[in-house]
């Protein structure tokens, strides 16, 4: 329908009579963001950007556990580029800031990220984001952990291990990204003389998935995979240090250790450089780089410089490992004795019952004072006793408990109920748990007991990214204590990770990860005859409140909006709240027409278009909300619905009618009162009448004897 033909409906004018009652909506292809992308060429092949065909049949072998798998690809626009293809069907998003940052880079030791996007996968027929690299020259340096090779001679290991890798670095750390994958199996050499080793992707992963915890430094090896958190470049080079250690020895250099736990507990009691190179002999300078990469310290870690002035024949004065402050006798613990906070804190945390049961004593606390000495250790330990009852969700001992172990152990994660989290892993370890369908409510309580503003709290230094993170769990706080629409768990999930796909029920099958394919998903349901109710659900509704704020900003509060939804039991002023949002988003959006979601939402309307008095008006707003509806465009339908030109005239029609009611019950009324008084009127005067005709009719008779007795 035109705006004209809107404007005189609105105005009360009859639309004219060769205007169609029900203008159809036009096809879906008439929008070309929405035309059906080009097959691929190859049979059951995926094609991405319209231009790279991901070839499911030829899958890339993959050493390293939890990677995004991994697909020999086809660049449409040059034949013979080498190219694969991860599809990240975890469910988590891939890193999108390390994707902006090193998309297109050139350097002769990184992979070359080509492009991603998204795509149906022809395997599963859903949404999921695509990753194209360019295809590494040559096999992965080992092909698993349990591989063996060839030891590298220092000479081969410098020109093309450690100088290629310090170089890489150096770029990685000038686009702030940090890499997370250093390892011999994400690490290649081409068999050439002249081939250096490049680093594999990063991109595909949340960083420290796929990470086996040898490369990780003491406090990422405890920490669970998903929520190890952001990184450094600092374990970036630590993670080369074991690299480098374990292509010089030529085999895994923990393999003497049959757990990650053990290996994990070695590293802490003895030192990551003397708990892997006790028994092995490296030959040669080599020594000092492995000594300065691993030292288990960030402080006194090497740093790139370091690295680099070794690489360039200057050699630096020998770094030795701060020694690891250790009690005077052990504390007995689960069968074993400790000397150190390091130690015990990963022994409690392994053993629950037990760690509560000696947090709750006053052992421990003795033992800090009188045999370790560590007045520091017992003033956060008292801390975290009398701090425990602060927060909500879960129980107060699984508190007390977590925050003993931060006391113990400050650089180390987050410990709770089982889980292990970085403070900036928490976000990663929510979408996974949210994707899963389990383990979200250890996380929820995790932020609930304010464990990460604790963890902040003992930390020796403090450091910028400790007050963010500090408020931002504080905001993620106030979220879960709200159960309207727009927050709850949810926003804390959409919040924290800003990658993340819309994970409602309805959007089963797409990848919607910003306001304008949340729209068109919407649209697209909205043709199916079996979509929900609503278009809004508390995951749409976070959704919109994570992405919205800033696009919505200038309307009213998001946020207020979409607790309205929720705060009322009247069905009309939730679907006004629906629509208005979602015409809110349409128009920021660049108002591209939703034909389907328009019928959606006119199926809602029923409790608003009843408000209006007439059932005439009620018909015709029934059939210009079908009209409007072929637009594509919800302002049209909510300028209708909120129309104050309608509900001036129909309320002034209604009162008209009431007082023309209230005047004709006022006649039936009196009509009434003169029918009864006219019954009573008839018998009173009837009996006065038949009184005096009696009398009469007497008087007669009485004087007609009268005069016959006279004559």
């Amino acid at each position: 329908m035109a705006p004209s033909d809107l404007s005189s409906f609105l105005a009360g004018e009859d639309p004219p009579p060769d205007a169609p009652s029900d203008a159809p909506a036009a096809p879906a292809t008439d929008d070309p963001a929405r035309a059906p992308a080009e097959p691929a060429t190859e049979p059951g092949a995926t094609l991405v950007n319209d231009r790279y065909e991901v070839l499911p049949n030829r899958p890339r072998p993959q050493p390293l556990k939890g990677i995004a798998p991994a697909f020999d690809a086809v660049d449409r626009r040059e034949a013979r580029a080498e190219i694969i293809a991860h599809v990240c069907i975890s469910g988590l998003p891939p890193r999108t800031d390390a994707l902006g940052a090193l998309r297109g880079v050139e350097h002769p030791n990184l992979l070359k990220l080509l492009d991603f996007g998204l795509a149906a996968w022809s395997q599963d027929g859903s949404e999921h984001p695509f990753i194209l690299l360019e295809r590494p020259r040559g096999n992965p340096m080992f092909l698993s952990m349990e591989d063996r090779r060839p030891p590298l001679s220092e000479d081969i290991l410098t020109r093309k291990v450690i100088q290629p890798a310090s170089l890489a670095l150096r770029e990685l750390r000038a686009r702030r990204v940090f890499h997370g994958l250093i390892n011999p199996m994400n690490l290649y050499l081409g068999e050439g003389a002249s081939d250096v080793a490049k680093l594999g992707q990063c991109v595909s992963d949340a960083p420290g998935i796929g990470q086996p915890a040898l490369f990780e430094t003491i406090e990422r090896g405890v920490t669970e995979p998903v929520g190890r958190g952001k990184g450094s470049v600092e374990d970036d080079l630590y993670a080369l240090g074991i690299t480098l250690m374990m292509l010089a020895l030529g085999h895994n250099p923990g393999r003497r250790y049959n757990s990650d736990r053990a290996l994990i507990a070695a590293k802490t009691d003895y030192g990551t450089f003397a708990a892997l190179c006790g028994d092995d002999r490296i030959n040669g300078s080599l020594t000092e780089p492995l000594r300065g990469l691993t030292i288990d310290d960030p402080a006194q870690r090497w740093t790139l410089d370091d690295l680099e002035m070794w690489i360039n024949g200057r050699r630096l004065s020998p770094r030795q490992a701060a020694p690891i402050k250790r009690a005077a006798r052990p504390i007995p613990f689960d069968g074993v004795e400790h000397l150190t906070l390091r130690s015990l804190a990963h022994a409690m945390a392994n053993a629950p019952i037990k760690a509560q049961k000696l947090a709750d004593s006053k052992d421990l606390e003795t033992w800090i004072r009188r045999s370790l000495e560590d007045e520091p250790a017992s003033e956060r330990l008292e801390e975290a006793i009398r701090s425990a009852s602060s927060g909500s969700g879960g129980a107060i001992e699984h508190r007390r408990l977590s925050r003993v172990l931060m006391a113990l152990d400050p650089s180390g994660p987050i410990r709770y109920r089982g889980r292990s989290l970085m403070p900036d892993g928490i976000g990663a370890a929510l979408a996974d748990a949210m994707a899963r369908g389990s383990g979200a409510q250890e996380v929820a309580e995790v932020i609930a007991g304010q464990l990460p503003m604790f963890w902040v709290n003992v930390q020796p230094g403090l450091r910028p990214e400790h007050v963010a993170n500090a408020k931002i769990f504080d905001a993620m706080r106030g979220h879960l204590d709200r159960l309207a629409p727009g927050s709850g768990i949810e926003r804390c999930l959409y919040q924290l990770n800003p990658g993340m796909p819309c994970l409602s029920p309805m959007m089963r099958g797409h990848y919607v990860q910003d306001l304008a394919r949340l729209m068109m998903a919407l649209d697209e349901i909205g043709a199916s005859g079996d979509h929900p109710a609503e278009p809004i659900d508390r995951h749409v509704a976070a959704f919109i409140a994570a992405h919205g704020a800033s696009l919505l900003r200038g309307g009213g509060s998001v946020d207020s909006q979409l607790s309205a939804i929720g705060a009322t039991g009247k069905p009309a002023d939730r679907a006004l709240a629906i629509g208005s949002i979602l015409a809110r988003l349409q128009q920021k959006l660049g108002n591209r027409p939703l034909r389907n979601l328009c019928k959606w939402f006119t199926t809602m309307t029923g409790p608003l278009v009843e408000k209006f008095h007439s059932r005439s008006l009620q018909r015709r707003v029934r059939e210009e909300l079908d009209r409007q509806a072929a637009t594509g465009l919800l302002q049209n339908q909510l300028t209708i619905l909120v129309n104050a030109n309608l509900g001036h005239r129909d309320l002034a029609a209604f009162r008209a009618a009431q007082r023309q009611f209230r005047g004709n019950a006022m006649k039936i009324q009196h009509i009434k009162r003169l029918l009864s008084e006219r019954d009573r009127f008839t018998t009173v005067n009837g009996r006065q009448v038949t009184a005096a005709t009696t009398m009469v009719v007497s008087g007669l008779i009485l004087a007609g004897i009268v005069l016959t007795s006279a004559v």
